[in-house]
C-alpha cells in the first residue's frame, strides 16, 4: 500500500494534521531543558535551605547537633578572611595532586602493558580482583608505620585510592573496539602501534576520563582520611580539631570547603574531556565508570 504525501499528512485516520503554525513550546519548559544545572540546581539548594531552616525551627534542634546556615556562612567567611584555610588546604591540595597523579600515571602504564601481554594479565588478574575488592582506607594506619608522619603517607593513601578506578576503566576500554574497527585497521595495513595508538587509545578515551572522575573523588578522599590518622595541618586536621572543639558550624563550613575542591577537579576534568575527546556527543554519551571500592 502506497501512502500519499496528503494522507501521510492526515495521518489517514480522519484525525486533522499538525498544523505548522501550531503553538510553540512554552520557552520557560524548553530553557529547563536545556539548562538544568542553572535552574534546577538552585531551586534543590534552595528547597534544601528551607528544610534545613524548618528543622531548626519546628524541632528546636541545638545548635551543637545542627547548626544554622547563617552561622555556617559567618564561619566560612572568617576562615576565608582568615590564613588558616589557605595554609592548610595547599597542604590538603598539594598532597592529592601528587597522589591522584601518581596513582593514575601508574594505572595508565599498568594496564596497557598488560593488556598487550595477556599471560601477564591472567596471571596478575586473581591479585588485582582481590586488592580492588578489600577495602584500602584499612591500609591506612600501615602506611603510617612505613612512612612517618609527615605528608608521605597521605600521598601514599591518596596514590592507591586513585590507581584502581583508572586501572580498571583503562583494561576495559582498551578492550572496547569492535572487530569491524580491528579489520578496517588490517586491511589498511597499519602496524601493532599504529592499531593501539589510533584505534584502542581513541576507543579508550572516554572511559579513561570516567575513571578519572572516580580516582579525583577517592585521591581527595585519601589525602584527607590520611590527615585524620596523623597529622599536624591539613584540612582534615581542621575538621577533627573543630570537631573536637565543638564547633559544628566551623565543621560545616570545611565541609562546603572540601564540597567545592571535589566539583572545581569534576569541573576541569569535565572540559578536558570535552576539549580532548571532541567527537563525542558529551550529552548522549554519559559512560559510567567501572564499580570500585574505597
Amino acid at each position: 500500500m502506497t501512502i500519499t504525501r496528503s494522507e501521510s499528512a492526515t495521518g489517514n485516520t480522519g484525525t486533522p494534521a499538525t498544523r505548522p503554525d501550531a503553538a510553540p513550546k512554552r520557552p520557560s519548559r524548553s530553557l529547563v531543558r536545556r539548562h538544568p544545572t542553572l535552574i534546577v540546581s538552585p531551586l534543590i539548594a534552595l528547597i534544601a535551605l528551607g528544610v534545613w531552616v524548618s528543622a531548626i525551627e519546628v524541632f528546636g534542634v541545638e545548635p551543637l547537633i545542627l547548626p544554622a546556615p547563617l552561622d555556617v556562612l559567618d564561619e566560612l567567611w572568617l576562615m576565608l578572611t582568615g590564613t588558616e584555610l589557605y595554609r592548610n588546604l595547599l597542604v590538603t591540595v598539594t598532597e592529592f595532586g601528587i597522589g591522584f597523579a601518581l596513582g593514575s600515571t601508574a594505572a595508565i602504564i599498568v594496564a596497557a602493558i598488560l593488556v598487550r601481554l595477556p599471560v601477564l594479565e591472567k596471571g596478575f588478574s586473581p591479585y588485582i580482583i582481590a586488592f580492588q575488592n578489600f577495602p584500602k582506607i584499612a591500609i591506612a594506619p600501615m602506611l603510617v608505620t612505613w612512612f612517618g608522619f609527615g605528608m608521605a603517607p597521605k600521598v601514599a593513601l591518596a596514590t592507591v585510592l586513585a590507581f584502581f578506578p583508572v586501572f580498571v576503566n583503562v583494561i576495559v576500554g582498551l578492550k572496547s573496539f569492535t572487530r569491524e574497527q580491528r579489520d578496517l585497521m588490517r586491511m589498511l595495513q597499519a602496524s601493532e602501534w599504529q592499531t593501539f595508538w589510533m584505534l584502542r587509545v581513541k576507543v579508550a578515551l572516554p572511559y579513561i576520563f570516567a575513571g578519572l572522575r572516580v580516582a579525583a573523588v577517592f585521591s581527595l578522599l585519601g589525602a584527607i582520611t590520611g590527615e585524620f590518622i596523623s597529622s599536624s595541618q591539613g584540612l582534615g586536621y581542621m575538621l577533627l580539631q573543630r570537631n573536637a572543639q565543638l564547633q559544628v558550624d566551623g565543621v560545616f563550613a570545611l565541609l562546603i570547603v572540601m564540597a567545592t575542591i571535589g566539583l572545581a577537579v569534576h569541573g576541569i576534568l569535565a572540559f578536558l574531556n570535552r576539549k580532548i575527546i571532541f567527537w563525542e556527543d558529551h550529552d548522549q554519551a554519559k559512560r559510567p565508570a567501572q564499580e570500585e571500592s574505597v
